[in-house]
């Protein structure tokens, strides 16, 4: 019944949604689906190739359907994992999959998406793995940690947890009966760290061979180092990434303010280019490691605010809480169902949801931070695998949100995806492997 409803849901989110919400990124990676741009490194290739799979078999939705799978696969993994009861399943699959940050962003075409459905079945399989010790859900798991790994580099250090749970998953459906002297924490270790290393260089391999390389930090060098001139009132950009030469330092701020935004990069390309040649790129990036040093209180006050937007803290509201469509384009794209009863009644409902806690990641972040506090205790008590299935998440949520703070190249909500999974999932344990369970046994005492 639990995989029935997920498949359900899967196929109606689908139908609703084909062939998927996308943004300008979005498109300018299905033109190298289609073969009207060449495969570039500046967005995850790994994304464009299984695109190309799906498309070849599926049509332009071909993506959606494989998030889709991965993303309501990992939900019935995790439901069925967290109880024995049929009617707290089906709870957990509605409450988990539906909830409208994850639900909405599992119907768009991003690399965040990616990461998100593939780090969510990760989990799924290591939890059926724990019971089962299946050779297949191991060999999934690790599929769906490269694919979230090639999705998105900077995922590495939210992926090295990620890493341990799978192993110590694997161990634990073998009693973790020690073999010759060797501690149970090493060979998970060894396993981990041989299956990351192996992972890590095969990701960098499929995002280098046969396509266009380009680099993306100058965005975000660039709108660092414009904020903090705005905020000295002295230009601090070299002159070689400018659009507009022989303009002096003064009119070169001005063109800066008019088109500087707190809360995206995207607006100073009218200015600056985010492209520079190897020359202009030395020199940039010296410009932008040396903020902190020189000019610390702008430097972090520009970076505290990105920050603070990207977690929703108030005043700041949510940025960009979820693409509602299909941008214009050239290629034929458009939703199918836009016109449909389903999906406007979809669109308020979520809506709906932006201005209450639900879609403020400093509630999840907080949430993940309790929950971390929570599972740290229950590990002290007992050394359980559930306990270290939290701490293993919570680490990973942390670790995927805290380099947002020096490396996000905009506030918008999908950056934080992965943390507001995390907690969820965290708070679905708790509440049922922990809480209910905790209950249920104190019941059944009590009646014996």
């Amino acid at each position: 019944m639990v995989f029935v409803l997920a498949a359900l849901l899967g196929v109606v989110t689908t139908f609703i949604f084909y062939p998927g919400l996308m943004s300008f990124d979005s498109i300018y990676q299905y033109r190298q689906v289609v073969g009207d741009l060449a495969v570039q490194n500046y967005h995850p290739p790994i994304m464009v190739y299984v695109w190309k799979l799906g498309h070849a078999i599926m049509g332009p939705g071909g993506l959606l359907v494989i998030n889709q799978c991965m993303y309501w696969a990992a939900i019935a993994l995790i439901g069925i994992s967290v109880h024995q009861n049929w009617l707290i399943r089906l709870f957990v699959v509605l409450v988990l999959g539906l909830l409208p940050p994850l639900w909405i962003h599992s119907a768009t075409i991003w690399n965040d998406v990616g990461v998100m459905s593939a780090f969510l079945l990760v989990v799924g399989c290591s939890l059926l793995l724990r019971d089962t010790g299946s050779r297949w859900v191991l060999v999934v798991g690790l599929v769906a940690l490269f694919y979230g790994l090639s999705a998105k580099h900077t995922g590495l250090p939210a992926a090295i947890p990620l890493f341990f749970l799978l192993s110590d998953a694997w161990f634990q459906s073998r009693g973790l009966q020690p073999v010759s002297a060797t501690p149970p924490w090493l060979r998970v270790s060894v396993l981990a760290v041989s299956a990351m290393a192996s992972m890590i260089l095969a990701s960098f391999l499929v995002g280098s061979i046969g396509v266009e390389k380009s680099t993306k930090w100058p965005t975000i060098a660039l709108w660092d180092l414009a904020a903090v001139s705005l905020a000295e009132d002295r230009l601090l950009i070299p002159e070689s990434v400018l659009n507009y030469k022989g303009k002096t330092g003064a009119e070169t701020l001005a063109l800066l303010r008019g088109s500087f935004s707190p809360e995206v990069n995207g607006p100073l390309v009218e200015v600056v280019n985010f492209f520079p040649g190897e020359e202009a790129q030395k020199e940039l990036l010296q410009d932008w490691l040396s903020l902190p040093r020189l000019y610390p209180d702008s430097y972090f006050t520009h970076r505290a605010q990105v920050f603070g937007r990207l977690l929703g803290v108030p005043p700041y509201p949510v940025h960009l809480a979820f693409e509602h469509r299909i941008i214009d384009n050239d290629l034929g794209l458009r939703l199918l169902n836009k016109d449909s009863g389903f999906f406007n009644f979809a669109i308020k409902w979520v809506s709906r949801s932006v201005d209450t806690p639900l879609y403020k990641s400093w509630v999840y972040f907080a949430l993940l931070l309790l929950c971390l506090c929570y599972s740290l205790a229950s590990l002290f008590r007992a050394n359980a695998f559930d306990a270290r299935v939290l701490v293993y998440l919570a680490l990973s949520g942390a670790a995927y949100v805290l380099p947002l703070f020096i490396v996000a190249p905009a506030a918008d909500f999908r950056y934080t995806l992965w943390m507001v999974a995390c907690s969820a999932v965290m708070a679905c344990i708790i509440i049922c492997r922990f809480w209910l369970a905790g209950y249920e046994a104190g019941n059944k005492q009590a009646k014996e």
